[in-house]
């Protein structure tokens, strides 16, 4: 990934990403507080974010380059 962005909050970085639409981010936020676990985690359980845009997404958020370990 290219962008030079500071990190920012997640969910900002999911839209901005196209990975979730408003709509369906509102919604995951509400199953994911009502059922008592973290959005990232609810949003890959129910496969609206892959695990590898995820990680993507983490990586941004937290400011750090993603890695692969599927060849190790």
């Amino acid at each position: 990934m290219d962008r030079k962005t500071a990190p920012g909050k997640l969910n900002d970085i999911l839209l901005d990403l196209g990975m979730v639409n408003p709509e369906l981010l509102r919604q995951a936020e509400q199953d994911a507080t009502t059922g008592g676990i973290l959005l990232e985690k609810h949003l890959v359980e129910k496969n609206i974010v892959s695990r590898e845009n995820m990680v993507l997404a983490l990586s941004e958020y937290l400011g750090i380059p993603p890695i692969s370990l599927a060849h190790c």
